[in-house]
């Protein structure tokens, strides 16, 4: 939604794609410029730069990846989950 907004789509634009109200693009991007310290469209094209990598914007969940890889590459291992499956009762 916030790539939507930078790229300069209008919220019922991001809505209609979305399947959702302007209302409700209104509602998250709020929350999204407070969570990213921002109030303004135009901020987004800084907070959400293009990634050189990638050639385009780089998810909280894709930095995370990329640091986990660069331990991996430095010897430094992250700790592994534990596992969570649950084994199926015949």
């Amino acid at each position: 939604m916030a790539r939507s907004a930078r790229d300069g789509l209008s919220n019922p634009e991001i809505g209609a794609r979305l399947f959702v109200s302007s209302r409700s693009v209104q509602r998250h991007l709020g929350k999204v410029f407070t969570k990213l310290g921002i109030s303004s469209r135009r901020q987004l094209h800084r907070v959400l730069s293009v990634d050189p990598d990638t050639s385009r914007g780089a998810s909280p969940r894709q930095l995370a990846s990329r640091t986990a890889s660069a331990g991996a590459a430095t010897g430094q291992l992250p700790v592994p989950l534990a596992d969570t499956s649950v084994a199926r009762a015949r």
